[in-house]
């Protein structure tokens, strides 16, 4: 988006996706070995940055963030 200068408030940010309750975290450790079984970069955490209760917690680096009405716009 940034490389074909479409003004729609493109970022990188870190997102997470996490467990708070027991059942969950085999949910994530599945989750977790298809994301390597497919080539994308993830880790574990057991700390997000809100003030979460939490078992686990994967994180995933360089996740975009833009507004799809602007950059639809752009395209029109």
């Amino acid at each position: 988006m940034v490389e074909y200068q479409r003004q729609c408030d493109y970022e990188t940010k870190t997102g997470f996706l996490y467990a708070k309750d027991e059942d969950l975290p085999k949910q994530l450790n599945d989750i977790f070995a298809g994301a390597k079984a497919v080539s994308i970069p993830v880790d574990c955490t057991d700390q997000v940055p809100t003030p979460q209760d939490l078992q686990k917690a994967l994180v995933f680096e360089g996740q975009a963030k833009f507004n799809p009405l602007k950059y639809l716009r752009a395209l029109a």
